[in-house]
């Protein structure tokens, strides 16, 4: 994975797109009678089409309390319990993302940058992300996984008993945290979670701050 990258101008991309489409298309031409794209147009309006949008951040939006993470037998770590009662509300926030590409046109890489405001006294800090770089060995093998934050929260993974032969070459740090779904005890987040189309790469950061990335 390459470094982090600069954030985008996403109007000056537009308008180079479209000067792009305008040149190509000048120069490969139309067929008399209508307007017919080359090869070239296509491609660069088939960029120029294409989506990412992302999902209603309050559609899974969970306030973790002492009784949520009670009710699912987990032990909360006392620093978390004791901020939960005097000093913090928690939150639990699924993002999902619809990526739409055009038929000449095709997703390489996703980055964004999400920042959570208000700023100050009040500003918010993110605790933990999930995916990590840390489960990208477990997600690229295709393993059906459940996913759930622990009393520290952290992430621990539930991997079906008969999937357990998949993960024995995975490093003694990871299956530390990974268990037989029955006997996952953490608030489950993400169940039935499973990375089936190429290999993820994987690099988030931010952990401690109002922006992750």
């Amino acid at each position: 994975m390459s470094d982090r990258l600069s954030r985008p101008d996403l109007e000056e991309a537009d308008a180079l797109l479209s000067e792009l489409f305008d040149e190509v298309q000048k120069w490969e031409g139309t067929l008399a009678g209508g307007r017919k794209l080359g090869i070239g147009a296509e491609a660069v309006d088939s960029l120029r089409q294409s989506k990412v949008s992302f999902g209603n951040p309050r559609d899974r939006l969970i306030h973790l309390t002492e009784e949520t993470f009670k009710n699912s037998g987990t032990e909360l770590n006392d620093i978390y319990k004791q901020q939960m009662q005097t000093q913090f509300d928690f939150y639990y926030m699924t993002l999902t993302v619809d990526l739409r590409p055009e038929r000449a046109a095709k997703f390489w890489r996703l980055t964004c940058e999400l920042d959570f405001s208000p700023k100050g006294t009040k500003e918010p800090i993110v605790q933990s992300l999930f995916p990590t770089q840390k489960w990208r060995s477990v997600m690229s093998g295709g393993v059906g996984i459940d996913v759930g934050l622990n009393g520290n929260l952290d992430w621990n993974v539930g991997v079906d008993s008969a999937d357990f032969d998949k993960t024995e070459s995975l490093p003694g740090e990871l299956k530390a945290n990974m268990g037989s779904k029955d006997d996952l005890k953490a608030f489950l987040a993400v169940p039935d979670y499973r990375y089936e189309l190429g290999h993820p790469e994987i690099l988030t950061n931010g952990q401690g701050n109002s922006t992750c990335y």
